[in-house]
């Protein structure tokens, strides 16, 4: 559904739709996520494990530290990196930029913008339900809301 980027640690906050910018780290989290791995690397069962949380933090940031705030996530799993690399979606700086991408990886906008184009007097007269599609939207990926933006998850 989004696209992965790169940038350095410590640049600015995410601002495209979509993004996979791992490297990202919004100051304003940052020392959550420091904070956050630390104590679970000290109570780690293994340096293994140990090491899986602080390679996360290095290379994911934020959403890695999120992510294992959710149901389900095993902090200490062998295939944790793994893991987050699959789920994590994306960071949207808002519902409605989340929605609009949805709408477009699906292709429903050019769906509608081809009937309009055939069907001139329905234009303006059709248009997509937010609100169902926010609610479709919860139902199907786990989404932390901090820092004003989205940061979405596989379920």
């Amino acid at each position: 559904m989004s696209s992965i980027g790169t940038t350095n640690p410590g640049e600015q906050e995410p601002s495209s739709q979509g993004n996979r910018e791992m490297g990202v780290r919004p100051t304003r989290i940052l020392d959550f996520a420091d904070d956050h791995i630390a104590r679970l690397a000290s109570q780690a069962p293994s340096r293994q494990a140990a090491r899986r949380l602080r390679t996360g933090l290095q290379e994911y940031s934020t959403p890695f530290a999120l992510y294992l705030e959710l149901d389900d996530v095993d902090p200490y799993a062998d295939t944790l990196l793994d893991d987050f690399e699959v789920n994590f979606r994306g960071y949207y700086p808002s519902r409605r930029e989340l929605m609009d991408e949805t709408l477009e990886v699906l292709g429903l906008r050019q769906e509608l913008d081809d009937f309009f184009d055939s069907h001139e007097e329905f234009t303006g007269l059709l248009t997509f339900d937010y609100q169902t599609l926010w609610e479709l939207l919860q139902d199907r990926f786990e989404m932390v809301e901090i820092a004003g933006g989205l940061y979405v998850f596989e379920r």
